[in-house]
């Protein structure tokens, strides 16, 4: 067996599991919104509109603003100035799930107006790259069926 069909078997795996949690979710009130608001959060395949994509995404930065703020305002926890694992993990956690979702967010969108997901490597370029990218991010959804899949609903 090689590399390539291992991941592939594994992200089957994390699918299942991801569809098996959602389904549970969705049974409860918060879960519905939780699974509303995080909207398969690996997942950078197919279309988001303009509305949802950045109410998805004002939420997140302002639930990142609040952790990071309650971060700041708690008093120190451990007496000894080396972390310890479970810090390491909160600020691991804290940093990079906002940050793939954001960027499964953004790719979908991207994905709606017509562009492929490497459109986003534009905002890296200096001198306008963010302003391009937002530019794009806010453009009409293309109408109908594209290369990404069916428009959103």
């Amino acid at each position: 067996m090689g590399i390539a069909s291992t991941l592939a078997s594994a992200g089957d795996r994390l699918r299942l599991a991801e569809t098996a949690l959602v389904a549970k979710l969705r049974r409860h009130a918060a879960g519905r919104w939780a699974v509303w608001c995080l909207g398969y959060v690996p997942d950078f395949r197919g279309r988001i509109g303009r509305g949802d994509a950045w109410l998805r995404i004002v939420i997140i930065a302002a639930c990142y603003a609040l952790f990071v703020s309650a971060a700041f305002l708690l008093p120190e926890v451990s007496p000894e100035p080396a972390p310890n694992l479970a810090e390491i993990l909160a600020a691991l956690f804290n940093t990079f799930l906002p940050l793939v979702i954001l960027l499964s967010i953004i790719v979908r969108r991207l994905h709606d107006t017509g562009r492929n997901g490497w459109s986003l490597l534009v905002g890296l370029f200096p001198y306008g790259g963010p302003l391009i990218l937002i530019v794009f991010l806010l453009g009409d959804s293309q109408p109908g069926t594209n290369e990404f899949g069916a428009p959103p609903r």
